[in-house]
């Protein structure tokens, strides 16, 4: 019988995860072939989350794969973006050159400081986004490459927003994300809404690691004890672990270091009784201290740093309190010990997040302040000159140390936030934010500090903090430059949030002062339209414009995109078309983020009238600044524009898709005013798709911010009752708000309200109350000139006075502009005038193509009533099936259930679920039966 030494014990192989690994072999598999992707790893502390990754990624570079491996540490929850810069630190030596100074590239940007930008403070953030995104694009071109992040429930926002940006891309690139994250029980923080869009829009499937089994549990302890465990040792590590593989490892690393495991006859046998088996943690923190006493306190100092650099021993031993020879001594016990281990960048870190972890919390609260503060005046004594990186560090430690009234630290923080807003300006209003609660205590002026935390707020996304910080340093911000500037901001951001009135009274209150920019004025003038005060909006209006154009020679890009939208607004064309022509030559003089912001806001307007064309011109210029990735969309224009152009042009997938990836973003970001809207055709197209259930649940969630939304909410509202023939209900609820409305005089959505009354008083038999909505509709149309506008109006013209010019006309607009809805319509009307089997069969097929089913019956239904045969449709579909989705179709033609399928193609049930739907969508059908008959009679086209 021989007792077993720590020097004998192995770690343990990797048990229990043979599955996942073949499901993430086969992601890459496809990625490889360049169907990108992202997968979500989730499991408790311990449950060898990372164990699992590491393997994987040593298969995946085997089989000719980039893999990065990046991991959050709380430490550096300060640096932003250290978990890319991590896992780009880790490319081989064989990587291409251009691609090696990419990754410089990169992070020279990471570097830069946010004092040293001149007049862009919108531009860097996305700078840094592209440039993230072009090199993980550069590393797929020249090999498949995977890119796993670990540890993400401690990553901070701007990592977060930078990595949900990148997932958004991969599906075009030969890239597998693979993120890796705890649980977390709170619904409201960012990591959890993150995590939870990509499951539920289909963007990452999920992989939930739970405990090993017993059998497990028994190869973990034989694999590191050399000799099987018999059934008492077993039992005890399995309960003391709860078959958690971490702790299990830790429990026999404990029993061992007490002399409580002994070989004989080929088994590992418990003797006597260990006194580590206490709690968990307990255990793991008794296995450092009872075997090394004099490590105790350099682990809690590495615990407050998180990692060792050797060139910080001195550090070390100064904070530790230990001699040279002892801090030595120590320090190699703990990487005998593995507790450290050797990190590819040379320096030492713990050998799991939970070691460092239960140290750092055993410190105390005052133990680990002067850690901090000894910490913070070494940097401040031995490293003047700080980088970026450095610089956050070095806030790090303030700030944990730091007391309330220290107006030295508080400046260190400011000063932190100075440099690091621009690229991180979430992180960087946090830092402000710290600052203030610092400084408060010494009741000092800070309105300076809260107006640039509410930029920071603001170039991050996040509308109603920005505008709530704002607020408060407008109460105590003198300087009129600095107090204009911050009233703008406060007031973009209140009416982004959809908080109009009070966005309105901040203006009015720093005009009242004296304190008036073109920009403030035009956003008055806009704001004012918005919440149905023509009278006033056109009298502040007024001085831009000089006999209906603008005459003024400000181009400030932020008050010309406001004088835009209340022009666009209150249907003043020869306005809008100006103003949009200084856009136009001015654009090329902005700095990125303006010219970004000013490209989204002439699509906006330009999608507005149907000018679709166009509107996708001024996106394509969008995407030449950010170079095609999906990084922009200020406010939500560029999203709610693209939705609207697919929408008019008939792309209503693509409209789908787009309306659910930006209601996360806009939720998230607090942008209500683009959120209504982008809600709102959302609910419009799911009505004319047939899919009511989805429609009303979407259609719910509806509210009006603004009187200028009431015609198109009320419109909306009122489409399914009339698809259903129930008018009386729909004329009730376009009835509602139309006092109103005319009250304000809008133009944006009028044509679609007027419209809809006109066609439901008609169908109703009121031709007198048709004729008179016709003649509100006719007097908005003709002041506009619009091609959406106008062609709703020769519709309505058609439908009213039975002129079969007008219908000609409604389709030549449609047409020109490629308005197909529009043009589908058009055509069943002038069918139905002229009894004409062509047009009618052409509406038919072309409500079909849509999958407008509610449409496709009704232009049936009017051939019929003519004595016409509608023509035979096959299985109307708006695309071709994808090789997965067509792979999928298959599956259900033999007869699978979705779990069968699930497990065939590796997928998760919830993916399978997400990809059917897509399925029925394209190809029209209602349910498994009928997807299978229509792949029995081969009327499903697929892209192979």
């Amino acid at each position: 019988m021989s007792t077993v030494e720590l020097a004998d014990v192995k770690r343990s192989a990797l048990l229990g995860r043979d599955a996942d690994i073949a499901e993430l072999i086969e992601f890459a598999k496809r990625a490889r072939d360049g169907d990108g992707a992202t997968s979500l790893l989730i499991g408790e502390p311990g449950i060898g989350k990372s164990r699992l990754i590491g393997e994987f990624l040593h298969r995946a570079e085997l089989m000719g794969f980039y893999a990065l491996y990046g991991r959050v540490e709380e430490y550096t929850q300060q640096l932003p973006y250290e978990v890319l810069k991590d896992a780009l630190s880790n490319l081989p030596p064989s990587t291409p050159e251009e691609i090696a100074e990419s990754v410089d590239g990169f992070f020279k940007l990471l570097n830069q400081s946010g004092r040293s930008a001149k007049s862009d403070p919108m531009g860097q953030r996305r700078q840094l986004f592209q440039a993230a995104q072009e090199l993980l694009s550069a590393l797929a071109c020249d090999r498949p490459t995977i890119l796993a992040l670990d540890d993400l429930h401690v990553a901070n926002e701007d990592a977060l927003a930078m990595i949900f940006a990148l997932v958004r891309n991969v599906s075009r690139e030969r890239i597998l994300v693979l993120l890796a994250t705890r649980p977390t029980n709170n619904s409201s923080s960012s990591i959890q809404g993150f995590l939870e869009y990509l499951a539920q829009e289909d963007q990452a499937v999920v992989m939930d690691l739970g405990p090993l089994d017993r059998s497990n549990i028994y190869g973990l302890v034989h694999s590191m004890l050399g000799s099987p465990p018999e059934e008492r040792l077993l039992d005890l590590v399995e309960e003391q672990s709860r078959r958690n593989p971490f702790f299990a490892e830790e429990t026999v690393f404990g029993l061992v270091m007490d002399g409580a495991i002994q070989i004989s006859d080929g088994w590992s046998r418990l003797v006597g009784q260990s006194k580590s088996l206490v709690g968990r943690r307990t255990a793991l923190l008794y296995r450092i201290f009872e075997r090394r006493p004099s490590a105790r306190d350099l682990a809690r100092v590495a615990a407050v740093l998180g990692s060792v650099k050797l060139s910080r021993l001195e550090l070390l031993r100064s904070l530790s309190g230990l001699s040279e020879s002892g801090l030595d001594q120590a320090f190699d016990g703990l990487v005998a010990d593995r507790i450290l281990i050797k990190s590819n960048d040379g320096s030492y870190e713990f050998a799991h997040p939970i070691v460092r972890s239960t140290l750092y919390d055993d410190i105390g609260p005052a133990g680990r302040r002067r850690i901090h503060r000894e910490i913070a005046e070494h940097i401040a004594r031995e490293d003047p000159e700080r980088s970026v990186a450095e610089t956050l560090e070095y806030a790090h430690h303030v700030s944990e140390s730091a007391t309330k009234g220290d107006l030295g630290s508080a400046k260190i923080l400011q000063d932190a936030a100075d440099v690091s807003y621009l690229i991180a300006p979430l992180s960087a209003a946090d830092l402000y934010g710290r600052s203030l609660e610092i400084a408060r205590a010494a009741d000092l002026p800070y309105g300076s500090t809260e107006a640039k935390q509410a930029r920071a707020y603001w170039i991050g996304s996040r509308a109603f903090e920005a505008a709530e910080v704002g607020r408060r340093s407008l109460e105590v911000l003198r300087e009129p430059i600095e107090r204009g500037r911050t009233a703008a901001l406060v007031a973009n951001a209140l009416y982004a949030s959809g908080l109009c009135e009070e966005a309105l009274d901040v203006i009015k209150k720093e005009v009242e002062s004296g304190n008036t920019t073109s920009r403030m004025l035009a956003q008055e003038a806009h704001i004012l339209s918005q919440l149905g005060h023509r009278l006033e909006a056109e009298e502040i209006g007024r001085t831009f414009e000089s006999e209906g154009v603008l005459n003024t020679s400000d181009d400030d890009p932020v008050a010309l995109c406001h004088l835009a939208l209340y022009a666009d607004m209150l249907g003043k064309t020869s306005l809008r078309e100006s103003v949009l022509q200084r856009q136009h030559e001015t654009f090329d003089l902005l700095p990125l983020g303006s010219a970004l912001a000013t490209a989204e806001n002439m699509a906006m307007v330009l999608s507005d009238s149907g000018r679709v064309k166009e509107a996708d011109e001024a996106l394509a210029r969008a995407r030449d600044i950010t170079r095609g990735f999906d990084i922009s969309n200020i406010g939500g224009q560029s999203a709610s524009s693209r939705i609207r152009i697919d929408w008019l042009t008939g792309d209503w997938v693509a409209a789908l898709d787009e309306a659910r990836a930006a209601d996360y973003d806009l939720v998230k970001s607090s942008m209500t005013m683009n959120l209504v809207l982008v809600r709102t055709m959302r609910t419009a197209i799911l009505t004319d798709l047939g899919r009511f259930d989805e429609a009303e649940v979407i259609g719910g969630l509806l509210e009006e911010p603004v009187l200028s939304y009431a015609p198109i909410i009320a419109w909306v509202r009122s489409k399914r009752s009339m698809l259903l023939g129930e008018f009386a209900h729909a004329r009730t609820i376009l009835e509602e708000p139309l006092e109103r409305i005319e009250r304000a005089g809008f133009s944006q959505w009028s044509h679609l309200h007027l419209g809809a009354l006109v066609e439901t008083t008609w169908a109703l038999g009121d031709k007198k109350s048709s004729r008179i909505y016709l003649e509100h509709l006719a007097s908005s149309t003709s002041q506009t000139e619009r091609p959406w506008q106008g062609c709703v109006g020769a519709r309505m013209t058609a439908l009213v006075n039975h002129d079969v010019g007008e219908a000609e006309r409604a389709i030549e607009i449609a047409d020109t502009n490629n308005l197909r809805f529009e043009a589908a319509q058009s055509r069943m009307l002038l069918g139905t005038l002229k009894k004409d089997a062509d047009h009618l069969t052409r509406s038919v097929e072309e409500f079909a193509a849509l999958g407008a089913e509610p449409w496709r019956r009704r232009a049936s239904g009017e051939m019929r009533q003519l004595g016409l045969r509608p023509p035979r449709i096959s299985r109307p579909r708006q695309g071709m099936l994808t090789d997965t989705e067509a792979k999928m179709a298959r599956l259900v033609q033999q007869g699978l259930t979705n779990r069968q399928i699930a497990s065939a193609l590796h997928y998760s049930p919830k993916t399978v679920e997400v990809y059917l739907s897509r399925i029925y969508v394209k190809t029209n059908c209602s349910s498994r039966l009928t997807l299978a008959r229509a792949m029995d009679c081969g009327e499903v086209v697929t892209s192979a």
